[in-house]
């Protein structure tokens, strides 16, 4: 069985370790909730160096917006600003926005770079790791899903 690693940053000021990862990218899209994006949307935008090619994208906060009515804009967001396969999607968030990000990158032109930048604990030892993403179906959980690591 193949061994799979990802590296994990852990400390203070590690936004800024970002710049190693998103140079090489044509577009990159920073997907968020509003409450994270109130709080670190224009600390992201200072502190990444590739300013004129980033855009941001949050939707409403909650398990209840993990569907596929919320990422259809998302979708359509990324296709209106030319996203392309060489595009990154960063998601910046708990749970819910690991796995809509992840699912994004999985599903949008069969499959994007994304990397995950977990905000709650739970995020940080449940969703950003492993590779599982998916969004819900409205009779169960996590129904829609697919395999997609992070960069």
């Amino acid at each position: 069985m193949k061994k799979i690693f990802d590296d994990i940053y852990v400390g203070s000021n590690i936004i800024s370790k970002l710049n190693d990862y998103t140079r090489d990218f044509d577009k990159i899209l920073i997907f968020s909730n509003k409450t994270i994006a109130d709080l670190y949307f224009e600390k992201f935008k200072s502190t990444l160096n590739e300013k004129d090619k980033i855009f941001y994208f949050a939707i409403k906060d909650g398990e209840e917006y993990k569907n596929i009515e919320s990422i259809l804009p998302v979708y359509d967001f990324m296709l209106e600003n030319n996203f392309s396969r060489k595009s990154l999607i960063i998601s910046l968030g708990g749970g819910v926005i690991c796995d809509m990000g992840g699912y994004i990158s999985a599903t949008y032109m069969r499959g994007i770079k994304f990397i995950q930048v977990p905000t709650s604990l739970l995020a940080q030892v449940d969703a950003s790791v492993g590779g599982k993403v998916a969004i819900n179906h409205p009779k169960c959980k996590n129904m829609i899903g697919s395999f997609k690591k992070s960069i």
